[in-house]
């Protein structure tokens, strides 16, 4: 489920892992590379779910010169080498396609079509939501699947996608 995916992938995830790490030795200082993954899908998750005027930048629509802007352009740098571990088609994985095709349409507005504000809340929800009933549906309809069912089940759909484009 989608929520549970931003609840995961939120900023206060990422601070507890950020302060367990430096107060800490319940956690490695390599840590702090999920924390900075948690942050960075964050804030794709506020970009991508922006409404309309808010105080937070990311989730007051992409605009000219703004950070949601900004950090699109970043992004497609950040997502380019995205693999999953142990195979090499990962580009072909719907979610990683997903995202990449979004942050380039998105960070490609304003200078393509003059485009000075967009608010995309709905524009790109369907596809994650999409996976994640996929991954569900595999497991048997669990809401709440461990790790290793949800492991399980993500690289049979990663296969699946592999073999629907080979036929």
């Amino acid at each position: 489920r989608v929520d549970y995916a931003a609840q995961t992938l939120s900023q206060r995830v990422a601070s507890v892992i950020r302060s367990v790490a430096m107060l800490s030795d319940k956690l490695p200082q390599s840590s702090l590379f999920t924390a900075e993954f948690c942050e960075f899908f964050n804030t794709l998750f506020d970009i991508f779910n922006s409404q309309g005027a808010n105080e937070n930048e990311y989730k007051a629509g992409i605009c000219r010169n703004g950070k949601a802007m900004k950090f699109l352009l970043e992004a497609k740098h950040k997502l380019n080498p995205v693999r999953y571990l142990g195979n090499r088609y990962t580009n072909n994985l719907p979610c990683i396609i997903g995202w990449k095709n979004n942050v380039s349409l998105y960070s490609n507005l304003e200078s393509e079509f003059n485009i000075s504000r967009l608010y995309i809340h709905n524009c790109t929800q369907d596809s994650i939501e999409i996976f994640f009933s996929i991954i569900r549906a595999g497991g048997e309809n669990i809401d709440n699947p461990l790790a290793l069912e949800f492991l399980a089940e993500y690289r049979k759909v990663a296969v699946d996608s592999l073999l629907c484009n080979i036929v």
